[in-house]
């Protein structure tokens, strides 16, 4: 009877939490997206890996289009586990995906602004308006709220 009632109690999510996890998914398939085309571009399984990546004058495109994959995919498996934390509601997770926004799209504006070493497509503008969107839905007072990161038992300072 008691696992019963335990059960019946659990706090519903709210919808603001899973529209930004619905937003933290899309980004994070898009990361894979490029992690895989990267791979396909490269031909990993067929050739294995380029090498060598270095010349004399700098990395090889192949070793900065490698590097930039790899640095994907570890901000995939980033965004992962801030989703898992997002989903159950942790204050951490809030703070962490403050921080990925502001870092995504402070890398998503100098990638436009010196786009040398790749072109900038229509994914990263996805990527972009998705930060955008994110950054608006996590500023909420409803979503501090939720995330324990605003209260309302505190007196404003005067």
């Amino acid at each position: 009877m008691a696992k019963i009632r335990r059960k019946t109690h659990r706090r519903k999510r709210p919808i603001a939490v899973t529209i930004i996890a619905l937003l933290l998914v899309g980004e994070v398939l898009l990361r894979l997206y490029w992690v895989c085309q990267a791979v396909l571009d490269l031909d990993l399984f067929g050739k294995g890996l380029p090498w060598p990546l270095w010349e004399a004058g700098g990395l090889i495109p192949a070793g900065i289009e490698l590097g930039v994959a790899a640095f994907r995919l570890l901000w995939a498996l980033v965004g992962l586990a801030v989703l898992i934390g997002l989903l159950r509601m942790r204050r951490w997770s809030w703070v962490a995906l403050v921080v990925w926004v502001g870092f995504s799209l402070a890398l998503g504006i100098l990638h436009y602004f010196y786009r040398s070493a790749w072109t900038f497509g229509v994914s990263d503008y996805a990527v972009m308006a998705a930060d955008m969107l994110l950054a608006f839905a996590l500023n909420q007072s409803d979503v501090q709220r939720i995330y324990g990161i605003r209260r309302d038992d505190v007196e404003p300072i005067r």
